[in-house]
């Protein structure tokens, strides 16, 4: 007996079919989309979303990060309160009253961090000393590459201080920056410090880039010791080789221009100016 061969559907049947399929997988990306957009409006715009990445902050850190408020959204802005870091084999104990950060989050995506405002104020930094440990063999050199971009458009800290083993060893009152932080370096346009022991304000760019380039004044006046020193320090450097011109004006006037050329062997020359002055002045 011959077997029968299943009759084939028809085109139409089969287009029909095709459409169904084709509608049913529409359907699920639309509701995997929908899904995902709820899912990243809660994370992002919700102060529950924020709740629950400090949560998880908190718990990669095993249990080191505290933080007694926040408020806001992480699509911004973001206010905590009560923010403490403790590691004690490290000897590290940071307290911070209060932060507010403003950020574009949409940034993000191409590995840059854009930081338009952060506000920090009562930090209090205490240092213990540890017992010294092994190196870790993985652990590498210091570099000044960055993560990913970091562009500060402006922090501004209030009212900190750090500690060594229970001792004072700084105070700050206010302090005023503005930097980035990229792949290229590290580079500052602006700082204005405030201390107990005195004041530092930079204008222009100071950068640690490859040949120095930028050109920024300093302006200083601080007490070490009992000695106020005060003057200027200006830096000028196009990649290739920098000129730094110190001129001090306290305890005693003096001058001192040095020029770097960016090469292997960093060959520089340096005339110093100091006049006849009164050596306790220094004591």
């Amino acid at each position: 007996m011959k077997r029968r061969r299943p009759l084939a559907a028809p085109p139409q049947a089969r287009g029909i079919a095709r459409a169904v399929l084709l509608r049913r997988i529409a359907i699920g990306f639309a509701a995997l989309l929908l899904v995902l957009v709820g899912l990243a409006f809660w994370l992002l715009r919700t102060e529950s979303g924020l709740q629950f990445v400090l949560a998880r902050a908190v718990g990669a850190t095993e249990g080191k990060l505290e933080v007694g408020a926040s408020s806001g959204h992480l699509a911004g802005p973001v206010t905590l309160e009560r923010v403490r870091y403790l590691d004690t084999e490290a000897g590290f104990d940071v307290q911070v009253r209060r932060v507010e950060i403003e950020y574009a989050p949409l940034e993000l995506l191409a590995s840059r961090l854009h930081v338009t405002r952060l506000d920090v104020e009562g930090v209090d930094v205490a240092v213990t000393s540890v017992p010294p440990t092994e190196p870790s063999p993985d652990a590498g050199e210091f570099s000044l590459e960055a993560p990913l971009d970091i562009v500060l458009d402006r922090l501004v800290l209030a009212d900190a201080k750090l500690a060594q083993d229970g001792i004072e060893q700084a105070r700050i009152d206010s302090l005023d920056v503005v930097g980035r932080w990229t792949r290229e370096g590290l580079a500052v346009q602006s700082l204005a410090l405030k201390s107990p022991d005195g004041e530092v304000d930079l204008h222009g760019t100071v950068s640690a880039l490859p040949g120095y380039p930028g050109d920024g004044e300093l302006g200083f006046r601080w007490r070490v010791q009992q000695v106020d020193y005060a003057g200027t320090l200006s830096a000028r450097g196009d990649g290739r080789s920098a000129q730094l011109d110190l001129s001090l004006t306290q305890p005693t006037p003096a001058r001192l221009v040095a020029n770097l050329t960016q090469s292997d062997d960093f060959p520089w020359t340096a005339h110093l100016e100091v006049p006849r002055f009164d050596p306790r002045l220094l004591q």
